[in-house]
Protein backbone atom coordinates (compact mmCIF):
# COMPACT_ATOMS: atom_id res chain seq x y z
CA UNK A 1 0.00 0.00 0.00
CA UNK A 2 1.05 3.60 -0.57
CA UNK A 3 0.81 6.35 2.00
CA UNK A 4 0.47 10.06 1.41
CA UNK A 5 1.03 12.56 4.17
CA UNK A 6 0.05 16.00 2.98
CA UNK A 7 0.95 18.36 5.83
CA UNK A 8 2.04 17.92 9.44
CA UNK A 9 -1.02 16.91 11.46
CA UNK A 10 -3.12 16.01 8.43
CA UNK A 11 -4.76 12.70 7.56
CA UNK A 12 -2.84 9.84 6.00
CA UNK A 13 -4.26 8.40 2.78
CA UNK A 14 -3.64 4.75 1.88
CA UNK A 15 -4.19 3.40 -1.60
CA UNK A 16 -3.93 0.04 -3.28
CA UNK A 17 -1.49 0.55 -6.21
CA UNK A 18 -2.97 -2.41 -8.11
CA UNK A 19 -6.31 -0.64 -8.68
CA UNK A 20 -6.83 0.40 -12.27
CA UNK A 21 -9.48 3.11 -11.76
CA UNK A 22 -8.69 6.82 -11.51
CA UNK A 23 -10.19 7.30 -8.07
CA UNK A 24 -6.80 6.78 -6.39
CA UNK A 25 -5.17 9.47 -8.54
CA UNK A 26 -8.06 11.87 -7.96
CA UNK A 27 -7.92 11.32 -4.21
CA UNK A 28 -4.16 11.97 -4.17
CA UNK A 29 -4.66 15.07 -6.34
CA UNK A 30 -7.35 16.40 -4.04
CA UNK A 31 -4.91 16.21 -1.12
CA UNK A 32 -2.03 18.03 -2.84
CA UNK A 33 -1.13 21.28 -1.07
CA UNK A 34 -1.23 23.46 -4.19
CA UNK A 35 -2.22 27.10 -4.09
CA UNK A 36 -1.36 27.99 -7.69
CA UNK A 37 -3.58 25.41 -9.41
CA UNK A 38 -7.14 24.39 -8.75
CA UNK A 39 -8.17 20.74 -8.97
CA UNK A 40 -9.62 21.06 -12.48
CA UNK A 41 -6.36 22.49 -13.84
CA UNK A 42 -4.31 19.84 -12.05
CA UNK A 43 -6.44 17.03 -13.49
CA UNK A 44 -5.97 18.33 -17.03
CA UNK A 45 -2.24 17.67 -17.02
CA UNK A 46 -0.19 14.67 -15.96
CA UNK A 47 0.95 14.52 -12.35
CA UNK A 48 4.60 15.60 -12.14
CA UNK A 49 6.53 13.15 -9.97
CA UNK A 50 10.06 13.17 -8.63
CA UNK A 51 11.00 9.50 -8.23
CA UNK A 52 13.63 9.10 -5.50
CA UNK A 53 15.40 5.78 -4.97
CA UNK A 54 18.87 4.34 -4.50
CA UNK A 55 17.39 1.19 -6.04
CA UNK A 56 17.43 2.24 -9.69
CA UNK A 57 19.49 0.94 -12.62
CA UNK A 58 22.26 2.94 -14.22
CA UNK A 59 24.80 2.42 -16.96
CA UNK A 60 27.28 0.80 -14.55
CA UNK A 61 24.59 -1.33 -12.81
CA UNK A 62 21.93 -2.03 -15.47
CA UNK A 63 19.97 -4.55 -13.36
CA UNK A 64 20.14 -2.78 -9.99
CA UNK A 65 16.57 -2.09 -8.81
CA UNK A 66 15.12 -2.91 -12.23
CA UNK A 67 11.70 -3.50 -10.63
CA UNK A 68 11.49 0.20 -9.71
CA UNK A 69 12.33 1.22 -13.27
CA UNK A 70 9.81 -1.22 -14.75
CA UNK A 71 7.03 0.01 -12.45
CA UNK A 72 7.84 3.63 -13.31
CA UNK A 73 7.95 2.96 -17.05
CA UNK A 74 4.44 1.46 -16.92
CA UNK A 75 3.17 4.33 -14.81
CA UNK A 76 4.55 6.94 -17.23
CA UNK A 77 3.20 4.97 -20.22
CA UNK A 78 -0.30 5.43 -18.80
CA UNK A 79 -0.09 9.13 -19.62
CA UNK A 80 -1.28 9.97 -16.10
CA UNK A 81 2.15 11.02 -14.84
CA UNK A 82 5.48 12.51 -15.87
CA UNK A 83 8.57 11.64 -13.86
CA UNK A 84 12.18 12.62 -13.37
CA UNK A 85 14.33 10.18 -11.42
CA UNK A 86 16.86 11.02 -8.73
CA UNK A 87 18.79 7.83 -7.97
CA UNK A 88 21.68 8.75 -5.67
CA UNK A 89 24.79 6.59 -5.58
CA UNK A 90 27.48 6.46 -2.89
CA UNK A 91 30.52 8.60 -3.53
CA UNK A 92 33.68 6.65 -4.31
CA UNK A 93 36.71 8.28 -5.97
CA UNK A 94 38.27 5.33 -7.82
CA UNK A 95 36.99 3.52 -10.92
CA UNK A 96 39.55 0.71 -10.99
CA UNK A 97 38.06 -2.78 -10.82
CA UNK A 98 40.55 -3.69 -8.09
CA UNK A 99 38.26 -1.79 -5.70
CA UNK A 100 35.45 -4.25 -6.45
CA UNK A 101 31.83 -3.22 -6.05
CA UNK A 102 32.75 0.24 -4.74
CA UNK A 103 34.33 1.16 -8.08
CA UNK A 104 30.98 0.52 -9.77
CA UNK A 105 29.59 3.57 -7.96
CA UNK A 106 32.38 5.73 -9.41
CA UNK A 107 31.52 4.49 -12.91
CA UNK A 108 27.85 5.53 -12.59
CA UNK A 109 27.12 8.57 -14.78
CA UNK A 110 26.01 11.87 -13.23
CA UNK A 111 22.96 11.93 -15.52
CA UNK A 112 21.54 9.64 -18.17
CA UNK A 113 18.37 8.89 -20.11
CA UNK A 114 16.86 5.45 -19.73
CA UNK A 115 13.75 4.45 -21.67
CA UNK A 116 12.75 8.09 -22.16
CA UNK A 117 13.24 9.01 -18.49
CA UNK A 118 15.75 11.55 -17.24
CA UNK A 119 17.82 9.96 -14.45
CA UNK A 120 20.15 11.89 -12.14
CA UNK A 121 22.74 10.24 -9.90
CA UNK A 122 23.97 12.69 -7.28
CA UNK A 123 26.72 11.40 -5.01
CA UNK A 124 26.36 11.10 -1.25
CA UNK A 125 28.96 10.15 1.35
CA UNK A 126 28.86 6.74 3.02
CA UNK A 127 30.56 6.16 6.34
CA UNK A 128 31.49 2.48 6.86
CA UNK A 129 30.28 0.79 10.07
CA UNK A 130 28.20 3.76 11.27
CA UNK A 131 26.72 4.59 7.87
CA UNK A 132 23.20 3.23 8.37
CA UNK A 133 22.57 5.52 11.34
CA UNK A 134 23.62 8.58 9.36
CA UNK A 135 22.46 7.34 5.94
CA UNK A 136 19.17 9.30 5.65
CA UNK A 137 20.85 12.60 6.54
CA UNK A 138 23.82 11.95 4.23
CA UNK A 139 21.52 10.83 1.42
CA UNK A 140 19.31 13.92 1.75
CA UNK A 141 22.30 16.28 2.00
CA UNK A 142 24.01 14.73 -1.02
CA UNK A 143 20.81 14.94 -3.10
CA UNK A 144 19.49 18.34 -2.00
CA UNK A 145 21.17 20.48 -4.67
CA UNK A 146 20.02 18.21 -7.50
CA UNK A 147 16.48 17.85 -6.14
CA UNK A 148 16.09 21.60 -5.57
CA UNK A 149 17.35 22.39 -9.10
CA UNK A 150 15.02 19.83 -10.69
CA UNK A 151 12.04 21.09 -8.67
CA UNK A 152 12.67 24.63 -9.93
CA UNK A 153 12.62 23.32 -13.51
CA UNK A 154 9.75 20.81 -13.30
CA UNK A 155 7.60 22.10 -10.40
CA UNK A 156 6.87 18.60 -9.07
CA UNK A 157 3.55 17.71 -7.46
CA UNK A 158 4.96 14.96 -5.27
CA UNK A 159 7.93 12.77 -4.40
CA UNK A 160 7.63 9.03 -5.04
CA UNK A 161 10.14 7.27 -2.77
CA UNK A 162 11.17 3.61 -2.97
CA UNK A 163 12.79 1.66 -0.18
CA UNK A 164 11.69 2.75 3.27
CA UNK A 165 15.10 3.23 4.91
CA UNK A 166 17.16 5.23 4.26
CA UNK A 167 15.57 6.42 0.99
CA UNK A 168 12.07 7.02 2.36
CA UNK A 169 13.35 8.98 5.35
CA UNK A 170 15.62 11.11 3.15
CA UNK A 171 12.76 11.68 0.68
CA UNK A 172 10.47 12.76 3.53
CA UNK A 173 13.03 15.34 4.63
CA UNK A 174 13.51 16.57 1.06
CA UNK A 175 9.75 16.69 0.47
CA UNK A 176 9.22 18.70 3.66
CA UNK A 177 11.87 21.24 2.58
CA UNK A 178 10.14 21.60 -0.79
CA UNK A 179 6.59 21.53 0.59
CA UNK A 180 5.71 18.40 -1.42
CA UNK A 181 3.63 15.32 -0.72
CA UNK A 182 5.78 12.19 -0.33
CA UNK A 183 4.61 8.71 -1.36
CA UNK A 184 6.56 5.87 0.20
CA UNK A 185 6.66 2.47 -1.43
CA UNK A 186 8.02 -0.72 0.05
CA UNK A 187 8.87 -3.60 -2.26
CA UNK A 188 8.17 -7.06 -0.90
CA UNK A 189 9.42 -10.39 -2.11
CA UNK A 190 7.15 -13.40 -2.47
CA UNK A 191 7.81 -16.59 -0.71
Amino acid sequence: ALSVKTQPGSRVFRADPTREDKSTRQTVISKLPRQDLNNAELRMRPLRILTFSTLYPNEAQPHHGIFVENRLRHLVASGEVESVVVAPVPYFPFRSSRFGHWATFARSPETEHRHGLSVHHPRYPVVPRVGMNAAPALLAAGSWRTVRKLHRIHDFDLVDAHYAYPDGVAAAWLGRRLGLVVLGGVQQGRG
